[in-house]
């Protein structure tokens, strides 16, 4: 329906409207510019953070051992001298002289297999222009003694162990010993222990199994080893 003025023929609504229009647009204008501002303005914040992100992922990377093991190093003589890129590497050129090179730290000797022995024979082990001959006997025999010792010092530290515990006066004499082991060894005594013998016994018959292997099969890889390498005339190389 048309609103129109008595008899003047005017569209009163279209000129409403109009006016309404013309009152809305620079509204409308700002409102559209402003709307397009906002978006442009956050596009180049995701923009810049993007980049931020992309460069703290540089940094860090910098950072990383990984990233300095890039770096390449290279020697005129790896034959003498090793060189590996560590997280304070600094790129350069360095000179080293090399004045003394090291001697082999490993020559294999001989193979055994596990609980096998030498009874016999020698061996003989160079560096450093010295010789060390081991002969198999002859060190089964050594070993044997020492361990034959060890067993006597084992019951003299037992029987001063019970003098101790029990008063009894170390002269001499050595009676001490018979009264200590009497201790020791006879359950009819009073203060007598099954558990301190039975420990006794153990660590002796150690002892004895070593002294009957020496004697019968011979001395281990082990024992040629640690005979080699305390011996004056290995130079300071190590067998092993």
């Amino acid at each position: 329906m048309f609103m129109t003025g008595i008899g003047s023929g005017i569209d009163f609504n279209s000129m409403i409207e109009v006016i309404v229009a013309s009152e809305r647009a620079p509204k409308d204008n700002q409102l559209n510019r402003q709307e397009g501002m906002n978006k442009a303005e956050s596009d180049a914040l995701k923009e810049l953070q993007n980049t931020i992100n992309s460069f703290r992922d540089t940094v860090e990377d910098l950072n990383s051992v990984t990233e300095l093991n890039k770096l390449k190093a290279e020697l005129s003589n790896s034959d003498t001298l090793g060189v590996s890129i560590g997280a304070g590497a600094v790129a350069g050129e360095y000179n080293f002289d090399v004045k003394q090179l090291a001697q082999a730290q490993r020559d294999q000797l001989v193979s055994l297999g596990k609980d096998s022995y030498l009874k016999s024979g020698t061996i003989s082990f160079t560096a450093g222009g010295k010789t060390v001959d081991v002969d198999m006997a002859a060190l089964a025999t050594k070993l044997a003694g020492e361990q034959t010792t060890k067993k006597a010092e084992h019951e003299n530290r037992t029987l001063e162990d019970i003098a101790k515990e029990f008063d009894i006066e170390m002269d001499d004499a050595g009676a001490w010993k018979a009264e200590a082991k009497a201790i020791l060894t006879d359950p009819k005594n009073k203060d007598f222990d099954q558990k301190r013998l039975d420990s006794f016994n153990e660590g002796q018959k150690n002892y004895d199994d070593k002294i009957t292997r020496l004697e019968t099969q011979g001395v281990s890889l082990e024992e040629i080893q640690l005979e080699i390498n305390n011996h004056p005339d290995n130079n300071g190389v190590k067998a092993r």
